[in-house]
């Protein structure tokens, strides 16, 4: 029997062996010739059944040195048919192994059987992979279905049953979509014409009734002479992505038009400074009618310069409540101005400036001063000739004690009447020069003011006087107070008559122990002039009528304007004035001013 050298390939077995095929299949291959001798075998055969170069098929597989009794390959090559049994044989360590073996004839160019593919695997090895799949198929964490050419489901996984119900004897389109008949679009159908691979988003009904949607892909998995038999189909539920979608765009929808309808002006930039979104509101106020939006360098030339600093830890760039914009047309506009930036996960993302126009307000708030200011003129002429009559009669009667002073040549009635006069003329100035620095508009002339430095600069005014009467006056600055936009002449008139009306508070308390301390301090963006002191007080029933005409905390030592003065002076800088205060223990007033940094 002359046999080829087992490492050399017959000619008739080159095309075959060229595709590269036979070394790619996760089984045991090898060919043998019509004598039983192996001609070829791939790597897995030799790593599962040792060294086969030289050797017969029982001399590889049963590790015998005599042919096999009821031998299946020549059952094979006699018939021509594709033969499988099981069988029992060696590995190459010499174990008991049992496989699967495949006999399938192969021809030669004359169309004779001249060899035979034999393809074994473990059955050990098929079963646990078998359980494996199963339990694959069981779990899988999608739907999955079989389902054969009229559409009734062959098998489904635990997760289908589970959602859509019970799957005996039932349609595919009966358990998914709760219909009679099939879907007029149905991807089994284009996989059983074309064989191919097919996917699509669909909406299905759970067993309990409750809308399902899913993304699913038919592949074949079976093929007859027919053509496709079986389809499997996977499809995995987004109903919670939808829902999520779904409830997302509702978000948008309505922050969008909550954006759009609301009375303030809102401009959001992205993360590149790029305008993306600005509402009606704010187009009108900037004035803006162009079709694109403005650019980083337009808004320089219309924003605060405070929008385009560094945010603070808590991602506030900016909150003023009155500053100044220049819109589109080069107009200035009061507002309230307040911007942030929105991060995730420590990432920039957008800066939002949300603004409000002043216009109507500050038109308001000057009417209504100049109301007040009218009402406080119609309320005082109403109530000056009392007043003045009250100094006249002071005048009459300290010129009469100097007239008589004069006429007996009596001195002491004479320094009398002069102390009378000097009295009375005094008072007639500060209620003249109050009613004047009431009622005169002027509007406040601010400029860059050190705070700090001023509010010094009038302590150390009164501080001779403090020291007159005994009374501590003391000074104290946070460091963080920075340069802002005052009018000091105004600053001054306010802090003046507040520390005056405090050291005459603890004068009239009578307290050895009398103390006024006088802060300033940036809060919030809101800078602040405090004036505290231990004094007499206010009681319940008078301080509602601290801001009104005439009102003194003087014992009738002032003319009462000087607080009604320090309220307007303090509206002109758009802010206001607040007061906390006890009988008998004293009292705290604040100047709250909304900081306009220098």
């Amino acid at each position: 029997m002359a046999n080829k050298p087992a490492n050399t390939v017959p000619d008739d077995l080159s095309n075959i062996l060229s595709a590269g095929f036979i070394e790619l299949v996760p089984f045991n291959v090898a060919i043998i010739d019509r004598e039983h001798k192996i001609v070829y075998a791939n790597e897995n055969f030799g790593n599962y059944f040792g060294d086969w170069e030289g050797k017969y098929c029982f001399q590889a597989y049963k590790k015998s040195d005599v042919q096999c009794m009821n031998c299946q390959s020549d059952y094979s090559f006699q018939s021509g048919k594709v033969l499988v049994s099981n069988e029992t044989g060696y590995d190459k360590q010499g174990r008991s192994c049992q496989y699967v073996n495949h006999y399938s004839p192969i021809k030669d160019k004359n169309g004779k059987i001249a060899y035979q593919l034999m393809m074994s695997t473990n059955i050990i090895y098929s079963e646990l992979l078998q359980k494996e799949y199963s339990l694959l198929f069981e779990k899988a964490a999608c739907y999955i279905t079989i389902i054969d050419r009229n559409f009734r489901i062959v098998r489904a996984n635990q997760k289908f049953r589970d959602t859509f119900g019970n799957i005996e004897g039932k349609h595919c389109y009966e358990v998914y979509k709760k219909k009679k008949t099939p879907c007029h679009i149905c991807l089994a159908v284009d996989t059983f014409e074309d064989g191919l691979e097919h996917s699509s988003t669909e909406v299905g009904l759970s067993v309990d009734g409750q809308e399902t949607h899913y993304v699913v892909t038919t592949t074949p998995l079976s093929l007859s002479k027919d053509g496709v038999s079986l389809v499997l189909q996977m499809a995995i539920d987004v109903t919670e992505i939808y829902k999520l979608e779904t409830q997302l765009e509702r978000d948008q929808e309505f922050f969008h038009s909550l954006l759009q309808h609301t009375s303030d002006g809102v401009v959001i930039l992205d993360q590149r400074n790029k305008v993306n979104f600005m509402n009606k509101p704010a187009q009108l106020l900037l004035n803006w009618k162009g079709k694109k939006k403005p650019n980083y360098n337009t808004l320089k030339d219309m924003f605060p310069a405070d929008f385009f600093e560094q945010p603070d830890k808590d991602g506030i760039i900016t909150d003023k409540q009155m500053t100044t914009l220049r819109n589109h047309t080069g107009d200035e506009i009061p507002v309230r101005f307040k911007a942030f930036e929105i991060k995730y996960k420590d990432k920039k993302t957008n800066k939002i400036a949300f603004i409000s126009d002043l216009r109507v307000q500050k038109k308001d708030e000057e009417k209504m001063l100049g109301a007040e200011r009218e009402e406080v003129i119609a309320e005082t002429l109403a109530g000056i000739s009392h007043t003045v009559k009250n100094l006249l009669m002071g005048l009459e009667g300290g010129m009469y004690m100097l007239e008589s002073g004069i006429k007996n040549g009596d001195k002491n009635r004479l320094n009398q009447g002069w102390e009378v006069l000097d009295k009375n003329m005094k008072k007639t100035t500060s209620l003249v020069n109050g009613f004047i620095d009431y009622t005169k508009g002027r509007k406040a002339e601010l400029k860059p003011v050190n705070p700090v430095e001023l509010t010094e600069s009038i302590c150390e005014y009164h501080q001779q006087a403090a020291d007159k009467y005994g009374i501590k006056l003391s000074f104290d600055a946070s460091p963080f107070v920075k340069k802002a936009m005052l009018d000091p002449d105004g600053i001054e008139t306010c802090l003046t008559n507040l520390i005056s009306n405090a050291l005459d508070s603890v004068m009239l308390s009578g307290k050895k122990d009398g103390k006024v301390t006088v802060r300033v301090y940036d809060n919030a963006n809101n800078l602040t002039f405090e004036v505290s002191d231990n004094g007499i007080g206010i009681s319940k029933e008078v301080r509602g009528k601290v801001f009104t005409t005439f009102f003194t905390t003087k014992g009738g030592k002032g003319p009462g304007l000087g607080l009604l003065t320090i309220r307007k002076i303090a509206n002109e800088h758009g802010g206001n004035v607040e007061f906390d205060s006890s009988e008998g223990k004293g009292s705290v007033f604040r100047i709250i001013i909304p900081a306009q940094k220098g």
